[in-house]
């Protein structure tokens, strides 16, 4: 070996050596201080783009799952009220049982009737303050316009010149006070309906009309081309685009039917313009004036029914002193009318609530998704407005009422719980997903803990012998001058 003043060959290759084992010794630290094996994209970038992305859907898996468990505290709260509910209709139709005996007089029928009362009361309580996530689970949104909002009516101002047909005309909410609602059919037969969301038919002209020997439908439900039956009614008219509940059902057994006051069928001039027919509905006084321009003897032996276009009686009312329940009105034919509405109160028009959509996937691809329904458990979506126990008859008619109330609350109970299972068993499915991804992460860019120890200990080795190699060969220098001076 020569030995030369202007090149340190000796030292450069220890050098190189104790710089890679140095940088190993950096590499080995920095993967057991973190505990990954890929800390960066120079250790391996292939896994590196893998772990990231797998990574990202583990984050995304965790959050999916919090999600689904906030949509089983939805289901949990809405059933909790919904037993409530059942517990409190199981005590009003006790107390219509009672009252449904002949042994009570009218004055106990009238202190049960109050507690039924309540109990209605309470049962709409009840579903309006379960609310959790800012919903309302046991109150069925509905996307119908209510009267006083946009493009609705004005508080005593006419609109002129609206159509008639088979559809909801306004929607009257639960609040309003002090309601009056005319029209002016202009010598066309139009009339007023009203109806509660449930189907209950409350004032109006029904399908078979007093004093009519056929029994025919009155012809403004089959005018034009509204053909509204008996046998379609319930299809073609009584539907969710109406306003209705999704369960509704047409029923008349509470229909104010007009009245005559001139032995023609029917009322054909209101009385010092306010309506004459009154009856009383879920603590609704409501009064009726129709229908002026359908039924006239007009010489005949027997009323010409369903003649309609009658000059002179086209004016028809509707009065109501509180509104206890949403309800719908129509103005059912195939002409032309005017209209006023007005009231002392209404309250303001509150935006729909879409139902729950539960992500159980990290996509929104379609059936990644549970969705749960509002489920209406008010006094008014169970139908209870027409329970009373003022008199024997309507006593012994409201135990159908109430237990038709069990079973949809029995029915609402079990919708939630199955959306409850299948919840669980989504989490179930997220749980083992996680699992999976979280070991397939591990073996991306984990570090192998005894496989790094053991390569620590040979790189400290290693450096530690370069460091006593690199000491010796700094001493070639000295023995070059120990030749120069001699």
């Amino acid at each position: 070996m020569s030995l030369t003043l202007n090149s340190d060959n000796l030292t450069l290759g220890v050098r190189r050596h104790l710089e890679a084992n140095q940088n190993r010794m950096a590499q080995v630290t920095e993967r057991l201080s973190s505990g990954l094996r890929v800390n960066s994209a120079k250790d391996d970038a292939a896994r590196m783009a893998i772990a990231s992305k797998n990574g990202a859907h583990i984050r995304s898996m965790h959050q999916v799952k919090r999600g689904i468990a906030d949509g089983m505290s939805y289901i949990q709260v809405a059933d909790g009220g919904l037993s409530e509910i059942g517990q409190i209709l199981e005590r009003m139709r006790e107390l219509v049982v009672q009252a449904s005996t002949g042994t009570l007089a009218d004055s106990d029928r009238l202190a049960i009737h109050g507690e039924v009362t309540q109990l209605k009361l309470e049962v709409q309580r009840i579903a309006e303050t379960t609310t959790i996530f800012g919903q309302h689970p046991l109150l069925e949104s509905i996307n119908l316009e209510q009267m006083n909002g946009p493009g609705g009516f004005e508080n005593g101002v006419e609109k002129t010149t609206q159509q008639s047909g088979i559809v909801t005309y306004a929607r009257v909410p639960a609040g309003t006070s002090n309601f009056s609602f005319d029209i002016d059919s202009k010598s066309v037969d139009d009339d007023i309906q009203l109806f509660t969301r449930s189907g209950q038919h409350l004032a109006g002209t029904g399908f078979s009309v007093p004093f009519d020997p056929q029994g025919d439908a009155d012809i403004v439900w089959t005018a034009g081309a509204n053909n509204i039956t008996p046998g379609n009614v319930d299809s073609a008219f009584i539907t969710e685009a109406n306003g209705y509940f999704a369960a509704a059902q047409y029923d008349a057994a509470e229909l104010l039917s007009p009245s005559s006051t001139d032995g023609s069928a029917y009322d054909e001039t209101l009385s010092n313009g306010l309506a004459v027919n009154e009856t009383e509905y879920n603590n609704m006084a409501i009064k009726y004036s129709g229908d002026q321009n359908n039924n006239e003897l007009d010489g005949a032996p027997t009323p010409e029914v369903n003649r309609g276009n009658v000059s002179g009686t086209t004016t028809e009312r509707i009065e109501i002193d509180y509104v206890t329940e949403d309800l719908l009105i129509s103005v059912i034919g195939a002409g032309n009318f005017d209209a006023t509405a007005s009231w002392g109160s209404m309250p303001e028009p509150l935006p729909p609530e879409d139902d729950l959509s539960i992500l159980t996937d990290i996509t929104a691809d379609a059936g990644t998704t549970i969705d749960v329904a509002h489920k209406d458990a008010s006094a008014a979506g169970l139908s209870l407005g027409a329970v009373s126990t003022k008199t024997l008859e309507k006593a012994q008619v409201s135990i159908e009422k109430v237990e038709n109330a069990i079973a949809l609350v029995a029915q609402h109970r079990t919708y939630f719980g199955a959306k409850m299972k299948g919840l669980e068993a989504q989490s179930n499915v997220i749980s083992t997903r996680i699992e999976n991804a979280t070991a397939m992460q591990s073996r991306l860019v984990d570090a192998d803990v005894a496989a790094e120890t053991v390569e620590l200990s040979k790189v400290n080795i290693l450096m530690q012998a370069g460091m006593s190699v690199l000491a010796q060969a700094n001493q070639v220098p000295s023995l070059l001058m120990r030749l120069l001076e001699g």
